[in-house]
């Protein structure tokens, strides 16, 4: 069964509001903020639609919560497990695909990701040579420079 079968399938079709309903694509947004996995945040919501579903059926989920944050500039940086779900175990978590450095200016006009990156590395606090893939990773990675200096 392809992404596009199961979306079309009875449990796809009692699915489909929850990747249309933007309160819904903000809660898995924020449950990935928080470093844990997007599918998390419907968890509950996926039981309460259809009950269960097979470990084919999880996947594509998975595949379909992928391609809808992917659409809003996330990516998937690491998979993780938990306890406790009423139908997943584990799911991605996502961090931006806009790469650090094109950050400008936050809405409010507060100094951006440039000004920020612009600050340390005239400090002598960024590795050029290290490849930086989400804002979380970056500044877990100065803070804990910081904390050694």
């Amino acid at each position: 069964m392809t992404l596009k079968e199961f979306m079309q399938s009875a449990n796809g079709r009692k699915l489909a509001p929850l990747f249309s309903d933007a309160d819904v694509v903000q809660r898995m947004e924020a449950m990935t903020a928080l470093g844990r996995p997007a599918v998390k945040a419907i968890d509950a919501d996926v039981a309460a639609a259809v009950g269960s579903l097979d470990n084919v059926e999880k996947q594509h989920v998975g595949r379909w919560e992928r391609d809808t944050l992917v659409r809003r500039g996330l990516k998937p940086i690491r998979q993780l497990d938990w306890r406790g779900g009423k139908v997943f175990s584990s799911g991605a978590v996502y961090g931006s695909m806009v790469p650090l450095m094109l950050a400008e200016r936050s809405e409010n006009g507060a100094p951006g990701a440039i000004d920020l990156a612009r600050a340390l590395l005239l400090a002598g606090r960024i590795d050029l040579a290290k490849p930086v893939d989400t804002v979380e990773n970056f500044l877990a990675d100065r803070r804990a420079n910081w904390a050694d200096a």
